[in-house]
């Protein structure tokens, strides 16, 4: 109550009100005079005092005050009152209630609170003159002015006070002038809960960074040369395959040629094919006329589209099969009861994968045999069945085999003469093509091609013995430099209808574009083919770098550290561990991923030369126009296939692998720690779920297998089951219509068990993982997520390490922040950490304040906002109350005494003060 009279007295109005003189006694400004009293406001006292900020101001220096009794000071609550005129403070003591008088050479005070804790305020010393003397250290005293030649000492009590706040005396040269700046530490202000620099530097979490920048360097450039590298690996994929314009034309090819969706599927019987290749296939390729009915002249002839010309012709080649007794003994004299009801079968293998398609196997023929000759037709069973000897030719066909081509494909020859040209070829057998071909060339005309194939329709070329059809053509495209070819398999199965399409071992339609011109270099050529050719090589060299850097990191660890490394104790668990060594290093999962990923770079290159050395082979170059079919696009589209395959594996180690690089960052890493902490009960999971998966698919089969082909066999039931997992459309109406009543419980348990069990099992494991692997991070990090570093916080950091220049080095500041810790201090301000840098380096590198400060890896923090640090000064303050309360009051003079009831109520208004002050901070905060 007293506090507020007397603020409300001189005027006071606000927020808290800071500490004033409220005794005259105590002259705060280090300048006697009335109205000694200044608020924080900067506002002085009664009767004009200068505004000099806090509790630095002044009175008129014209104006000197006469001291008074401490007695009246100590019942004055009001500036000037008690006041004697002509008695005067003793020499070498503080003036009470005047000007300061000399005094010996002053040493810095650096708060307050060493003034307060040694409670030699009155004796000798200007411990509030703000210059300690020309003679005397800077900041004699925490506010006052022109304490001529102050001295301030220091005792252990106000040690132990300042080293409980966390703070450091330092000592400095005096000012020049009689009225220096107000040094930027702990003042008076910061005692009484202001900061003038709210700002520390953060030891811990500074040197932190520092410690984890290497790590945290090499990681993301690792990262970056990494993904830097599969970037380069997929353009060069990209630009080689062109799946742009390649798409383009396989889906004009496959919907309007081949007719995939539609005429295609169509195709269930021998007859059926043939309708199709008359009707879709001959009308496609060999086009005699345009949409509507003119003739197509010499120069618009032999365009597949409009725009993409026929290579050669178009090939049909068939796969014949031979017969075999339907049921061979399974003991000696026991006999199938119904081999005189079926005496004939007929194998699922073809003529092509009995005999071997190579003059070595040829050679080994019987010289009186066929002649390297499939027979058309083959003879009657030898007694003892089939027993498919290659090098056999009776074993395999028979006894007496119909020779190649029959007697009526030479009749029809003969009525047709020459119009058809050599139709009958394709009752041979053709080595090159392994099977019974027939070649539609360019040449021959529509017209003349269709009579082929009505001629072959009525010779009865697809039989009993037909295993499959094969129909390919090739096309080029100028507009896109490309040779396009296609194949169309039917394959025959033993129940008297083609294979359905897109099943196992069904009709299949395969369209593969070639770049016989793959370098298309200089001229008026376009720019891409020399990027491509530039960028292959580039990743060549980068492939090559990688690969020498594993080996020459296995054998600089054989070398160092032999096959089975060293042994070292580990200090947790005092086990002996065998550290280190080329075993170990060979069996870390991130080692076998990557010599994986670099054999397929391999594979891939080599796949790539070969493609390259078929495609300028001299004997293979395709010289257009042509009248046969070019095998050399089969088979580059066959190792193009390979290619395509082992990009997808290399695509998905190279994913996998993005993991390995992601350790490093803690955020990132959370999902290996996840996977590997998931690891055991995932393993479980998986064979629980592929147990109950498996049981599913067996009874699919059984149930349903009979009339659907979902689950016709046991590979289709599992894969539908799987579809079925994953959201696929379950058709329940189809499965309903097999069995009503069965349908229901597979459907109800499939469902439950598998959809709504296992999925959430599988999930609650990847949660609970995540959330462990999570908190295992947060921890890393004193257990707050806030302190984790993000990728933004990472890249902020980079970008802030790359436009900071000026600053000290990490290898300074990490020296400074380890003495730091050491010491236990935890945070400094950038004075004390300047202070602990030698002066040497100081002066060489010429080291500021700020650019200590200005090394990314410093944090700075606000003191304001911390609480602890506010108890921390609140408790130093007590400490050094308790070590002056511990002297006792023997032996003290008048004079003792009343400094000590002074101090009394500096203490008791010291409290109030910061309470008020955090008062008003709570109720600033919540406006």
């Amino acid at each position: 109550k007293d506090l507020e009279l007397r603020q409300a007295q001189q005027g006071f109005a606000g927020a808290p009100r800071p500490l004033c003189a409220l005794v005259r006694p105590l002259d705060l400004s280090g300048r006697g005079g009335r109205g000694v009293c200044a608020p924080l406001t900067g506002q002085g006292g009664p009767r004009g005092l200068k505004k000099e900020g806090g509790l630095s101001g002044e009175a008129d220096p014209g104006e000197r005050a006469r001291g008074g009794r401490m007695e009246a000071n100590l019942v004055s609550m009001t500036p000037g009152a008690g006041a004697v005129p002509d008695e005067v403070a003793p020499t070498g003591r503080p003036d009470l209630d005047g000007q300061g008088s000399g005094g010996s050479g002053g040493k810095a005070v650096e708060h307050p609170a060493e003034a307060l804790g040694s409670m030699d305020l009155l004796e000798e010393k200007a411990a509030l003159g703000h210059n300690g003397g020309a003679n005397g250290g800077v900041n004699g005293g925490a506010n006052g002015v022109n304490g001529v030649n102050g001295h301030a000492e220091e005792d252990p009590h106000a040690a132990r006070a300042r080293a409980s706040m966390g703070l450091n005396a330092m000592s400095g040269d005096s000012s020049k002038g009689s009225r220096g700046s107000f040094k930027r530490a702990f003042t008076f202000k910061a005692m009484l809960g202001v900061e003038e620099e709210n700002e520390r530097v953060d030891v811990k979490a500074s040197l932190d960074n520092i410690e984890r920048w290497p790590a945290k360097k090499k990681g993301y450039s690792q990262l970056c040369s990494f993904l830097l590298f599969f970037a380069l690996y997929c353009c060069v994929m990209v630009m080689q395959i062109n799946p742009g314009e390649v798409f383009r034309i396989d889906d004009a090819l496959r919907n309007q040629v081949v007719d995939e969706a539609g005429a295609l599927q169509d195709v269930s019987t021998l007859g059926d094919l043939f309708d199709y290749l008359t009707d879709q296939i001959m009308d496609n390729v060999f086009p005699g006329a345009w949409y509507n009915d003119d003739p197509l002249t010499t120069s618009e002839a032999g365009y597949v589209l409009d725009y993409n010309k026929l290579v050669g012709g178009l090939l049909i080649v068939q796969r014949r099969g031979v017969r075999r007794k339907c049921v061979e003994p399974r003991y000696e004299l026991t006999n199938s009861s119904y081999d005189e009801f079926y005496r004939v079968c007929y194998t699922e293998l073809t003529t092509e994968g009995l005999v071997a398609r190579n003059e070595t196997a040829a050679a080994a023929l019987p010289p009186d045999s066929l002649d390297y000759n499939i027979p058309w037709l083959p003879g009657t069973l030898p007694p003892e069945g089939l027993k498919m000897d290659p090098n056999d030719i009776s074993t395999i066909f028979g006894l007496n085999p119909v020779a190649a081509p029959p007697a009526r494909v030479l009749e029809k020859k003969a009525a047709t003469g020459n119009k058809l040209g050599n139709f009958d070829e394709a009752f041979v057998y053709d080595h090159r093509y392994g099977g019974f071909s027939s070649f539609l060339a360019y040449a021959d005309g529509s017209i003349k091609n269709l009579a082929k194939i009505e001629a072959l329709k009525e010779t009865l070329w697809l039989d009993k013995y037909t295993r499959g059809i094969d129909i390919k053509f090739a096309v080029y495209n100028g507009h896109a430099n490309m040779f396009t070819f296609v194949a169309i398999s039917f394959n025959y199965a033993l129940t008297g209808a083609f294979k359905e399409y897109q099943r196992d071992g069904g009709t299949q339609v395969v369209i593969k574009t070639v770049n016989m011109e793959p370098y298309r270099i200089g001229g008026d050529n376009p720019i891409t083919d020399l990027i491509r050719l530039i960028l292959e090589i580039v990743l060549l060299i980068w492939i090559y770098n990688y690969i020498a850097s594993l080996i020459r990191e296995l054998v600089e660890c054989g070398l160092k550290e032999g096959w089975s490394g060293k042994r070292k104790k580990d200090r947790a668990t005092g086990q002996i561990m065998q550290v280190g060594g080329v075993a170990n290093m060979l069996k870390n999962p991130w080692t076998l991923i990557d010599s994986v990923n670099y054999a397929l770079f391999v594979l891939y290159i080599i796949t790539r030369l070969d493609i390259l050395t078929t495609i300028y082979d001299s004997d293979k170059i395709i010289a257009v126009p042509t009248n046969k079919y070019e095998s050399v696009l089969e088979e580059i589209s066959s190792k193009l296939s390979m290619q395509l395959l082992l990009n997808f594996f290399n695509i998905l180690l190279c994913l996998v692998r993005c993991f390995k690089f992601y350790r490093f960052q803690p955020r990132l890493a959370i999902i290996n720690r996840t996977l590997i902490h998931a690891f055991p009960d995932l393993y479980h999971f998986i064979l629980m779920f592929i147990t109950v998966l498996f049981g599913f698919a067996v009874m699919s089969n059984i149930l349903f297998g009979t009339e659907l082909w979902q689950f016709s066999t046991l590979l289709e039931a599992l894969n539908t089951g799987w579809l079925w997992m994953n959201g696929a459309s379950l058709n329940y109406a189809e499965i309903s219509r097999v069995d009503a009543e069965m349908s229901v419980v597979y459907y109800v348990s499939f469902v439950f068990l598998i959809n709504i069990v296992l999925l959430n099992v599988l999930l609650a494991i990847l949660v609970d993982s995540y959330a462990v692997a999570s908190e295992q991070t947060n921890e890393e990090f004193d257990g707050d997520p806030d302190k984790v570093p993000s990728l933004g916080s990472d890249i902020g950091e980079i970008i802030k390490r790359s436009f900071s220049w000026g600053g000290v080095s990490d290898h300074v500041l990490m020296q400074v922040l380890t003495m730091l810790e050491d010491d236990g201090k935890e945070f400094v301000t950038k004075k004390e950490l300047l202070g602990f840098v030698p002066p040497s380096i100081i002066a060489s590198q010429k080291l500021t304040e700020d650019k200590m400060c200005a090394n990314p890896s410093v944090v700075l923090i606000e003191v304001d906002a911390d609480e602890e640090k506010l108890k921390q000064a609140d408790d130093a303050m007590e400490d050094a109350m308790e070590a002056h309360a511990a002297k006792g009051d023997a032996g003290l003079s008048r004079q003792d005494k009343m400094e000590g009831a002074l101090i009394g109520q500096i203490e008791e208004l010291l409290r109030e003060n910061a309470f008020l002050k955090r008062q008003y901070a709570a109720k600033k905060k919540n406006k």
